[in-house]
């Protein structure tokens, strides 16, 4: 395609005999094309089904970890890999004191990368333990300024009713985030930009 069409221009319409035209496609019968170029949403026919061990793992091991023993999925957990952890995180909802300790204690999800950090720390205060890591979500909101990852973790402080928390941590930590950062926090808190 981008040998062919290189430098050019293209329209829906010569897109869509493109990819009718297209051998794979068969003439456009193993997908609704009419659905993918007219239908609202994400189309749910013809789409190919994804099997990923890494997302099984994950899935796998969220249903063990909210099961009775603290210790479930801990053969799964073990082999996570730094892309599956952040999914996990984002699979609980909330979970007990002693789960998340247990998860730090095993795993230290609060020494890792970013992308994990700003996932374990959203999910601290969803389950209604920011206190038990207050230390840990000050030190990470004083020292990273991106709202991709701050922004979670102040959204999930407004919606966990510590609306006053997230106000005094915006306040101290303002000072170092952009001012399109401290735009987006401020209007997630509805509280006027520093």
């Amino acid at each position: 395609y981008f040998k062919d069409h290189a430098f050019g221009t293209m329209t829906s319409s010569n897109l869509k005999k493109l990819i009718i035209a297209y051998a794979p496609f068969e003439g456009g019968t193993k997908v609704d094309i009419d659905n993918w170029f007219y239908g609202e949403g994400l189309p749910n026919a013809g789409l190919p089904k994804i099997e990923s061990a890494y997302i099984r793992d994950a899935e796998d091991a969220s249903l063990s970890v909210n099961s009775v023993s603290i210790h479930a999925g801990e053969d799964l957990l073990r082999k996570f890999n730094t892309k599956q952890w952040p999914y996990f995180l984002r699979l609980q909802k909330s979970l007990p004191l002693e789960k998340l300790k247990g998860l730090e204690k095993s795993y230290q999800l609060s020494k890792k990368n970013d992308e994990v950090k700003y996932n374990f720390f959203a999910l601290v205060v969803r389950s209604g333990a920011y206190k038990d890591f207050a230390q840990e979500i000050d030190a990470y909101l004083g020292r990273v300024g991106r709202i991709k990852y701050i922004g979670p973790i102040y959204e999930a402080l407004r919606d966990n009713k510590q609306k006053d928390i997230a106000d005094s941590l915006y306040r101290k930590h303002s000072s170092h985030n952009n001012h399109i950062t401290n735009g987006s926090i401020a209007r997630k808190l509805g509280i006027q930009a520093y």
